[in-house]
Parts: structure tokens; sequence; C-alpha cells
């Protein structure tokens, strides 16, 4: 049986990591709003990546060129996290 894992990605902040309050990855505004980013399935695990996204950021998803920044920005910090371990 594969164990699923909800990565949560945000922009580094002082918030305490582990709370439900962080910064927007976009912006940098204080949210608690969760956007799904994608699913990777591996051998034993089931990685599933979302962001804290705040309100004004989630509605310009459906525009291509915002869209297009921000799984930029979400690749560089899923990166980030593969190199730390």
């Amino acid at each position: 049986m594969k164990v699923r894992q909800v990565i949560e990605l945000s922009r580094t902040s002082d918030l305490p990591s582990d709370g439900w309050f962080q910064s927007c990855l976009y912006c940098d505004q204080i949210t608690a709003r969760l956007y799904y980013y994608k699913t990777i399935e591996k051998k034993q695990t089931i990685l599933e990546y979302q962001v804290f996204l705040c309100p004004p950021c989630q509605e310009k998803v459906s525009e291509s060129a915002f869209k297009k920044k921000l799984h930029q920005q979400c690749e560089k910090r899923i990166a980030a996290l593969l190199r730390t371990g």
C-alpha cells in the first residue's frame, strides 16, 4: 500500500512552519488558502503538492501568464526541497 504525503509550498517567512497560516507563494500575503498543484506517484509514496495561495492570486490562476509564473515558482520550491532532503 502506498503512503500519501501532502507537501505544502509557501514563501519563506517568520511564521511557524507547521501553522495554518503561511505566506502566499506568489505575492507573500498571509493566507490559509491552499491551491492544488500536482500529484506525483512514486513506487511507495504518493506526493501531493499544494500551494499556499491568497484569494486574489487564486483568481488570477485562470490567466495563462500568471499560471506559468506560478508553476515556475512551484517547480523551484520543489527542486529546493529535493536538494535539502
